[in-house]
């Protein structure tokens, strides 16, 4: 009886890459996808039900607030969070474009975070 053995494929690193760039495609527009289909209800930007790409872009722009603002005026006045009982600290100054204007998301007093 003749033995019978399969050719195995070459392994070397472009192999390697590929096949790890396909498979973390496959991840990442499966969970991307699944992210989508549950959210699919709520409305806003596309490209916020898909990827935290629309963050980078927001929080690049040094226009947070008005594109916020535009976002709740275009889609809905309504806004779920969770409330906390801490508060923030001091550090959140540092994250301010204009050190000496008050954010909505960089402020520390919590009657006027909810004012604006």
């Amino acid at each position: 009886m003749a033995s019978f053995t399969l050719p195995s494929p070459p392994s070397s690193p472009l192999n390697y890459a590929i096949l790890s760039l396909l498979l973390l495609s496959t991840w990442y527009l499966t969970t991307a996808l699944t992210s989508w289909y549950r959210l699919r209800h709520i409305p806003g930007p596309r490209l916020a039900s898909f990827s935290y790409l629309y963050l980078l872009r927001v929080a690049n722009s040094d226009r947070q607030e008005s594109i916020y603002r535009t976002i709740n005026a275009r889609y809905s006045s309504r806004l779920n969070s969770a409330r906390s009982d801490y508060g923030k600290d001091a550090w959140y100054f540092s994250s301010r474009f204009n050190p000496y204007q008050e954010t909505m998301f960089t402020t520390t007093d919590r009657r006027l975070h909810d004012k604006m």
